[in-house]
């Protein structure tokens, strides 16, 4: 069963629901060629239906729902995987809840419009004639949730940059700038995140 996809360097990427396991796999399919290759497997702790790549490429996101106990719905953030790869799964990966799908609804897409925002959508949830949801469509920011080193925030032409890795971190992080003129930098760090 296969609901999500996502586009990137000129291959679909098919992300499938597994009713059993509750793992995804990742498949990516050539157009031109119609190959089909399994790269990956992960463990998404819910069945996936929707998935999105950010206009700069530098991070997926992928929805779903878990039906097990109270029903949830979810999205898995991935970043900073092995470069020059499609391994999506190696790299940062973040769950965010988004809460119960009684209220919610059950998520079934996502598309970005920035690099950190965009829409999920979720359909008309009813249980033997009972109307608990609506379909509707939501806005997401992700900003808070992604490291700035993911480089999402593209800077604008000339302006300076400020990386920090690794990102997260438990302990020692560094900084590295771009920037020419180094005469006063002034950091306030609120916490991990």
């Amino acid at each position: 069963d296969c609901e999500a996809l996502a586009y990137r360097n000129g291959k679909l990427h098919l992300f499938t629901k597994n009713r059993k396991e509750y793992q995804t796999s990742h498949y990516t399919l050539d157009p031109a060629t119609h190959a089909v290759q399994k790269v990956e497997t992960f463990d998404a702790q819910g069945l996936i239906t929707g998935a999105s790549m950010s206009l700069d490429g530098k991070l997926i996101a992928l929805v779903g729902y878990d039906l097990r106990g109270l029903p949830t719905v979810f999205c898995w953030l991935l970043w900073d995987w092995q470069a020059g790869t499609d391994l999506y799964f190696s790299g940062n990966k973040r769950r965010i809840e988004l809460g119960s799908a009684l209220t919610v609804g059950q998520v079934e897409s996502i598309t970005f419009e920035t690099e950190r925002s965009g829409y999920i959508a979720n359909e008309r949830t009813e249980y033997n004639g009972f109307l608990f949801v609506q379909q509707s469509t939501r806005s997401f920011d992700f900003s808070a949730y992604v490291p700035q080193s993911v480089g999402t925030n593209n800077p604008e032409p000339g302006r300076d940059r400020l990386m920090l890795y690794p990102n997260p971190g438990a302990g020692r992080l560094f900084l590295k700038s771009d920037e020419v003129h180094k005469d006063l930098v002034e950091l306030e760090i609120f916490n991990q995140l």
